[in-house]
């Protein structure tokens, strides 16, 4: 059959051929579409690639940070025995009795320190683990977000192409939005169709 042949057969069955321009304008808005449905994706998943990354880093710093803790309390316990050792051997060397008066009560002083101490270095860690594990959720969340995000703008990237491509076939000027004061009306006043 030649083309002749099919446009007659087409006319004849009510069907409207498309117009050469029209074909190349479907297909270079079908194709926009899809390069632009595929930019929005990939730039999503680039950042949600980059948040999972910065999630990992987050939770291995966690993992040094409670390391680090615990062994600086070890070694603030450490150095707090030896300081009452210390203090002992001197309260010993005076003659004096360690269990009863001034010296118990230096030596109650120094474990209340030293448990104060390692409290404190355990509070300080515990904070900066759960601000590292904090980030670790945000990252997380941050990436479900940006692949959600690549998904919805890759869509309406399709479907404004789609929109386009029909708007080309059917000659509805390729899907454009219309200004929305419209054409002036008879006395030249614009009205609003918002």
């Amino acid at each position: 059959m030649t083309f002749d042949q099919a446009l007659a057969e087409c006319q004849r069955r009510g069907l409207h051929p498309i117009a050469g321009g029209a074909v190349a304008a479907i297909i270079v808005s079908v194709v926009a579409a899809l390069a632009s449905a595929y930019a929005a994706y990939s730039a999503s998943q680039a950042q949600a690639a980059a948040a999972d990354f910065q999630g990992k880093i987050a939770s291995r710093q966690a993992d040094a940070a409670a390391q680090q803790g615990k062994i600086a309390e070890e070694n603030q316990r450490e150095q707090d025995r030896r300081v009452m050792a210390a203090q002992r051997a001197r309260i010993g060397a005076t003659g004096a009795q360690e269990d009863v008066g001034a010296p118990l009560l230096a030596e109650m002083e120094s474990a209340s320190n030293a448990e104060l101490n390692a409290r404190r270095i355990n509070w300080a860690t515990t904070t900066r683990v759960q601000g590292f594990q904090a980030e670790k959720v945000g990252q997380a969340f941050a990436a479900s977000s940006y692949r959600r995000q690549g998904y919805v703008q890759a869509g309406a990237a399709l479907l404004t192409g789609a929109a386009r491509a029909y708007g080309a076939y059917g000659g509805g000027g390729g899907g454009d939005e219309q200004d929305p004061y419209g054409s002036p009306n008879s006395n030249g006043v614009y009205t609003y169709r918002g």
